[in-house]
């Protein structure tokens, strides 16, 4: 019925949502990994370049080349997923991705656990058809129970006679009680689909508990996955500002000649696994909302 079509649908949507972010995840991720990349060339050319001069040894050298060596993985890494959520928008849409962008959270995003409870009860698709189910299934027991009820009918009737000649009549009223028992052979059916009835809507009863429990356990897990996720994206946006000054920081003592290109080479490194952590956060708080509502 129509309960198990809006089930249906809403999984389709969290699906096609889930294959819209994916790629937005792995576009980001070939993005920062693919700027990580350009950087190390240009320090691996600059590090030659100072080996050349006389300045630099073969060990600086081979330090950023042992860094770009692992970018270069990470970006053939970023790169395969985005192939296969590519591969999948494309399955699922029916077309090629085009201008994605994170979207915002959705308008109905509960306040609390407790609303969003409160709403995944009220709206969920699983347990709508349990209820739905379950109030049929009493439906039909009333229906079996009012079979062996007695059935009662009574009539009133009133006949007039006219007396044309004389100018008068009279007028008679009658009464007429019925009463109708069930037959036993029929009680005997009637109380078989009774208890067929009873052991139904105690199985439902108990179907519909199993499915509120479980939307309850996916709400908290979806509750603390959002709550989660918020957190730790604040935490990557410090982890990023923190990581800039570290690279503005290591770079300005390299020049200074307190430190030396391995520190500004870690720095960097920093901050881009800082920046990947950061995107991807930001696609698991929205991911989490639209998991909640």
């Amino acid at each position: 019925g129509w309960v198990v079509y809006d089930q249906s649908e809403q999984q389709i949507l969290l699906s096609a949502i889930q294959t819209y972010l994916s790629v937005i995840r792995a576009q980001s991720g070939t993005s920062l990994q693919s700027g990580n990349v350009t950087l190390l060339e240009n320090q691996l050319q600059a590090a030659q370049a100072r080996y050349d001069a006389g300045i630099g040894t073969t060990t600086q050298i081979a330090e950023v080349a042992a860094s770009l060596a692992e970018a270069r993985a990470g970006i053939q890494q970023a790169s395969g997923d985005l192939i296969i959520a590519n591969a999948v928008y494309r399955q699922v849409f029916g077309a090629e991705p085009s201008g994605v962008s994170l979207p915002p959270l959705p308008g109905n995003m509960p306040s609390s656990l407790a609303e969003a409870r409160a709403l995944a009860m009220k709206n969920n698709p699983a347990v709508e058809l349990a209820m739905v189910q379950l109030q049929e299934a009493e439906a039909k027991r009333k229906v079996t129970a009012a079979e062996l009820q007695p059935s009662y009918q009574i009539g009133l009737n009133a006949q007039r006679s006219a007396d044309i000649l004389n100018g008068g009549g009279t007028t008679n009223f009658s009464t007429s009680f019925g009463l109708s028992l069930p037959l036993y052979g029929n009680r005997q059916v009637s109380n078989s689909k009774l208890r067929q009835d009873d052991i139904a809507i105690r199985r439902l009863r108990e179907q519909l508990s199993a499915a509120q429990a479980s939307v309850e356990q996916q709400v908290i897990a979806a509750w603390q996955q959002f709550q989660t996720a918020q957190a730790v994206g604040q935490a990557r946006s410090s982890q990023i500002t923190a990581s800039e000054l570290s690279l503005r920081g290591a770079v300005a003592e390299s020049d200074a000649g307190t430190k030396t290109s391995t520190d500004v080479i870690s720095a960097q490194q920093s901050l881009t696994a800082a920046q990947v952590a950061a995107s991807n956060a930001r696609v698991d708080v929205v991911q989490g909302a639209y998991n909640l509502v």
